[in-house]
């Protein structure tokens, strides 16, 4: 079972999921940035995979994924991930007809407030390239909300054009956000 789980950068699909392989290690997470990233054979280097052309990704990521999908994935399988990509203030599009290869379809969300504030912490230890160097806090407070809501609107087109089983769930407590994944699974292997 493979389960594509997207969303805003820094709205804790990493720490939701990682909640959930404590209580299922059998459960599997796939970090695919990291993976596209050594597909490419870019090792860690953020610079130049947000340097890579739209054309050249999208083509490169669904290598990626059809290379992926070929190992079994008997127990839920979660692939980390992204519906929409902004880079200093761009948003681009992420998926592909290739998200029709999963069984599901998660989005982990967050209200906008709390998300720029762990934005802003989270930009002491990396910096993200979300947005322009220039940009003051509230045009990035509201570049983000159009971030979130765009993911949102692909989230829904997407699942509804795949026809795939889909939730958002919002994130305003790990554990809650975690019980809520571990619902979807358990609604999915129903409907198998």
């Amino acid at each position: 079972m493979r389960i594509y789980v997207g969303g805003v950068n820094g709205v804790g699909k990493s720490t939701v999921l990682a909640s959930v392989l404590a209580k299922h290690p059998d459960w599997k997470t796939v970090h695919m940035t990291g993976i596209f990233m050594d597909w490419l054979g870019f090792g860690q280097d953020y610079t130049r995979l947000r340097a890579l052309p739209s054309e050249v990704r999208d083509r490169e990521l669904a290598a990626c994924i059809q290379e992926m999908m070929r190992v079994s994935a008997d127990a839920p399988c979660f692939y980390d991930s992204h519906y929409l990509n902004m880079k200093e203030g761009k948003i681009d599009q992420i998926v592909g007809p290739w998200l029709s290869t999963f069984d599901g379809s998660l989005l982990i969300s967050c209200p906008t407030p709390r998300l720029f504030e762990r934005l802003q912490q989270d930009t002491k230890v990396r910096e993200r390239g979300l947005f322009p160097k220039e940009m003051d806090g509230a045009a990035s407070r509201e570049l983000l909300e159009t971030y979130a809501q765009k993911t949102r609107d692909v989230f829904v087109e997407s699942a509804r054009t795949h026809h795939l089983p889909a939730q958002e769930i919002v994130n305003t407590s790990i554990e809650e956000a975690a019980e809520q994944v571990i619902s979807f699974v358990e609604r999915l292997r129903s409907m198998a």
